[in-house]
């Protein structure tokens, strides 16, 4: 982890009304699709065919991340203008900041994860030298129907993709606490599959966002060591 010093504050600037993207210079650019890794989002396709799948890592870590998501919810990988897609995205600060469809620049101060609802930061991270901290992230979940005609498992009905996206390295490591915990996962699973049909008449569940808090504690470290100790992780809202 890079340390404090080597880290930009967020900057007071916001995506543009219509979701365009901002440089490091603050300059709104049209051309921000830039050139695609083909076998990447062609192996995003190959992934909703068969099996049962984990994502780690937000779209800054993992371009694999961008290409999955971004299908998922119908928008284009890395276009930041198709934010309002998605029910939570990142709001980077200018360390972090990439292109992405569901992520763009922090207004101000407040950097994490950011709901097109409410147009808020609602689990922000918080790096602190000394004291508690918080990180972000975001938990999806995609339940879909399996096909019978390629499954390795054609005695399984359902499949699932789980997407484990923090903020920062320790959101990550939080939501992977989280999908792991019973209770908070609960309510992230749909109802018996003869129920599901009987409610929606179509072989799938619809994909659920949650946005996560993580609290740590550290002490202070020379040179920027990543001293960090994981407390607890909680549902934003």
């Amino acid at each position: 982890m890079a340390s404090l010093g080597q880290k930009r504050a967020c900057q007071d600037r916001a995506p543009a009304e219509d979701g365009r993207w901002e440089d490091a210079n603050g300059t709104v650019r049209d051309d921000v699709q830039e050139e695609t890794d083909i076998r990447t989002f062609d192996a995003a396709q190959r992934l909703f065919r068969d099996d049962n799948h984990i994502i780690l890592g937000s779209p800054r870590a993992n371009s694999f991340t961008e290409a999955v998501v971004s299908r998922i919810y119908g928008a284009t990988p890395r276009r930041p203008r198709e934010l309002d897609k998605f029910p939570y995205g990142f709001m980077w600060d200018s360390y972090r900041e990439i292109p992405s469809a569901f992520g763009c620049r922090s207004r101000g101060a407040a950097c994490g994860v950011y709901s097109t609802a409410s147009r808020k930061v609602v689990a922000p991270y918080r790096e602190v030298e000394r004291g508690t901290g918080t990180d972000a992230a975001i938990v999806l979940v995609r339940f879909m129907y399996a096909n019978r005609s390629t499954s390795h498992y054609a005695d399984r009905d359902r499949r699932v993709l789980i997407a484990l996206l923090g903020y920062g390295g320790l959101g990550t490591y939080g939501a992977a606490r989280a999908v792991v915990d019973p209770d908070m996962m609960r309510g992230m699973y749909p109802p018996r599959p003869e129920d599901l049909h009987k409610v929606s008449g179509v072989p799938n569940w619809p994909p659920l966002m949650r946005p996560l808090r993580i609290e740590y504690t550290r002490e202070p470290a020379r040179n920027g060591y990543d001293n960090r100790v994981f407390q607890s992780v909680s549902f934003a809202e």
